[in-house]
């Protein structure tokens, strides 16, 4: 698996971008 800073990164960017709440999990 990739680094996961980045995978969270992602996620919250793209959570962001659909202007849903970050889940703490992701």
């Amino acid at each position: 698996s990739e680094q996961p800073n980045k995978t969270e990164r992602i996620t919250k960017i793209l959570i962001a971008n659909r202007g849903e709440p970050v889940p703490a999990a992701a």
